[in-house]
């Protein structure tokens, strides 16, 4: 509630009568708290890579039996995406997918062949634990990271480490990039949602998520473990209504994703009282509207801020050396059901109306 009344107090500061606003992430929960307490100073919002508000505040209950990834099921996405990325590498030549094992189903087995090996033999730095944190946060973005996740992979499959490619030059701005560490996103996760406080469940709720959904489930359980032991929590949280009346919101949300669900963004789009539901149908990894991890409000002032509540990449490693041409996903399919649709040629699914509307 503080964030988003220091959102207002900027709209004021800059001399805009109402908000124009794009919220990333967290900043979808931001955007769609500020809605609900300023409707009458909404003019356009969009809200990309979408957090249910079930699933952020807690169903409204002060008994979290789960941390937040859990309940927004970010391990059951990144499951699915992980997956996708070795159905399209496995489809692909060795030329266009450098860990192709030359069929879906053998290059999954390969992936858990290597998980396996590294458990019992880390290749120098690369343990198991590392190999699947960084095969999740690879899937952010399509090109080139999931070109340079199959090198990375096919690299450790061989016994060699990989090599990083060398930073890129700094940007030419003129005010360096802010300090992104670990305590920033923990101070919004940990401070504006409810996690079970007990550090000696999470092991156990690995163990559970892991039985459905793999690797994955481990990461993003341990991913909020953190918050057992943070100190602070927010004094006000915002825990609904979410349904005031506004002007129509986009909210965009993508089929595959390695940490918020498309089930996330139907919820967000069900919630509110106006909104249109966009959905990136090839969907994978890069929110289509911007950079992950980030949320911006425009104005004529041209200032900004951001707001994030992603995962930080966990390694030094930005980029590895990649193959020739990149992996590419297939075409969409025709969309199916009731529901009214255009479908544009870059991928893109336009629902008609308000989910909610019956």
């Amino acid at each position: 509630m503080d964030t988003a009344r220091d959102l207002d107090q900027l709209r004021r500061a800059v001399g805009d009568r109402k908000l124009t606003y794009l919220g990333i992430s967290y900043g979808t929960i931001l955007g769609a708290t500020y809605a609900n307490m300023f409707p009458s100073s909404v003019r356009a919002l969009v809200l990309d890579s979408n957090i249910a508000p079930d699933a952020w505040t807690n169903d409204n209950s002060d008994d979290a039996r789960l941390p937040i990834f859990l309940r927004m099921g970010s391990d059951r996405t990144a499951a699915a995406t992980v997956n996708q990325f070795l159905s399209l590498c496995g489809a692909a030549p060795t030329e266009r997918c450098a860990f192709s094992a030359g069929s879906p189903e053998v290059t999954r087995k390969k992936y858990e062949e290597l998980k396996n090996r590294l458990r019992e033999s880390p290749v120098g730095p690369w343990t198991y634990a590392r190999t699947v944190a960084e095969s999740i946060n690879h899937l952010y973005i399509v090109h080139p990271r999931w070109t340079d996740l199959a090198v990375l992979l096919q690299e450790l499959w061989e016994g060699r480490v990989p090599e990083p490619a060398p930073f890129p030059p700094a940007d030419p701005v003129p005010y360096p990039v802010p300090y992104m560490g670990e305590e920033q996103t923990a101070a919004v996760e940990c401070g504006d949602t409810l996690n079970p406080r007990d550090p000696r469940v999470y092991h156990r709720l690995a163990e559970a998520s892991a039985a459905r959904t793999g690797d994955a489930g481990r990461f993003w359980t341990w991913a909020a473990e953190p918050c057992a032991t943070w100190p602070a929590e927010a004094e006000y949280r915002y825990t609904g209504p979410w349904n005031k009346p506004t002007p129509p919101v986009l909210v965009v949300g993508t089929i595959y994703d390695p940490s918020i669900p498309y089930s996330n963004a139907q919820a967000m789009a069900k919630e509110l009282a106006n909104a249109r539901l966009l959905t990136n149908t090839p969907g994978t990894g890069t929110p289509p509207c911007s950079t992950p991890a980030a949320a911006s409000t425009r104005t004529r002032a041209a200032t900004s801020s951001t707001a994030s509540s992603r995962r930080p990449e966990r390694s030094a490693h930005r980029t590895h050396r990649r193959s020739p041409r990149p992996l590419r996903a297939p075409a969409p399919p025709p969309p199916r059901g009731p529901e009214a649709h255009t479908t544009p040629p870059t991928g893109y699914v336009l629902t008609a109306r308000n989910p909610s509307t019956r």
